[in-house]
């Protein structure tokens, strides 16, 4: 686990990120419900999923596989993405986290931009989608695609498996961004998508609409995220790899996002519940994350509290080992319960 101190530094994650409104917690809450997770190590026998290299044993998965089935197969998208990050010119780095370097005094960490967490939120029907762009370097969705996540969905995804992957066509999803009518879109962007998922047929045609513009609503909605738009209050809210420098090895690491989204702070309970269920997700692929709600000045000691409480299911005794185990992470002082 890092030091405390790496969390306080400038947090941007490089893929595409969009604040938007209204709670969707059934849907997640149905999603999750439908799938049997288990927290299993144990290696699976010889003729299950294949290990990195090993495409002759190759067990391909669908939408009915248990998540821990699937462990090694995203371990394997984590590190050929790390891996590919790790390659990328120093250019294009600094291209997708602009100003890092000038501002930090060391090198854009690829920790900030890896997207393999919500992936694997997808796979396992929590979250509806996965949309992977960039708003100032706008190869990176196409790269994404044909480096990284076509080649794994090809080896262990059949098309009838449940799964879409895909890049989107030029100008889907657009929205208007100002007064003088100019827009953000998310064409060429690498798309992953789950059909179990009750708002799979929504996001389906949100990324493939050029007719009309998109909503905020529709938006957040299709990202799965569970909160209002109020920028009076709105805070970014992270879920935080717990374990960088060896996730991802390397000593330098700042905030290391799993999803990051915004929420305001009359959406606090809404948000720990959506961390609850996500966390049982990771945990269950083996990975450990933490609630970081970032700008804790804007929100009241009473919304924190109730977005912890939430996280830990309305236990006492889960939220205290939560706080030891830093799970939940407190960013000022005093803070009053």
């Amino acid at each position: 686990m890092g030091k405390k101190s790496k969390r306080r530094g400038i947090k941007r994650r490089g893929v595409t990120k969009i604040t938007t409104a209204d709670d969707t917690h059934s849907d997640l809450q149905q999603g999750i419900d439908e799938l049997a997770i288990t927290n299993n190590n144990e290696k699976p026998p010889s003729d299950g999923v294949a290990r990195i290299g090993d495409t002759a044993a190759t067990k391909f998965a669908d939408v009915s596989t248990p998540l821990n089935e699937m462990k090694d197969i995203v371990d394997e998208l984590f590190q050929s993405e790390i891996s590919w990050l790790k390659s990328l010119p120093s250019d294009v780095k600094e291209k997708l986290m602009p100003n890092w370097n000038a501002n930090m005094g060391w090198p854009a960490p690829i920790n900030h931009i890896c997207v393999t967490g919500e992936i694997a939120l997808v796979l396992s029907g929590t979250k509806p989608c996965s949309v992977v762009g960039h708003g100032t370097y706008q190869p990176y969705g196409r790269l994404y695609y044909e480096k990284i996540l076509r080649p794994w969905y090809d080896k262990y995804f059949k098309e009838d498996s449940g799964f879409v992957c895909e890049l989107s066509m030029p100008g889907v999803a657009y929205y208007v961004i100002d007064s003088k009518g100019n827009t953000v879109d998310f064409g060429e962007n690498a798309i992953f998508r789950n059909i179990r998922h009750p708002i799979s047929d929504l996001a389906e045609e949100v990324f493939s609409r050029t007719d009309r513009p998109v909503t905020m609503e529709e938006l957040r909605v299709c990202f799965g995220f569970p909160s209002n738009y109020d920028i009076r209050t709105d805070s970014d809210i992270v879920y935080q790899f717990q374990n960088p420098e060896e996730l991802f090895n390397t000593g330098q690491v700042c905030c290391s996002p799993c999803l990051d989204y915004v929420s305001r702070e009359a959406d606090a309970a809404a948000v720990g519940r959506h961390f609850r269920e996500y966390q049982k997700v990771m945990k269950a692929l083996g990975y450990s994350i933490a609630l970081d709600i970032d700008n804790q000045s804007l929100w009241s000691d009473e919304a924190i509290a109730t977005a912890w409480y939430e996280a830990a299911g309305r236990d006492y005794d889960e939220f205290e080992r939560m706080i030891r185990a830093d799970e939940l992470w407190m960013r000022r002082a005093p803070f009053t319960m």
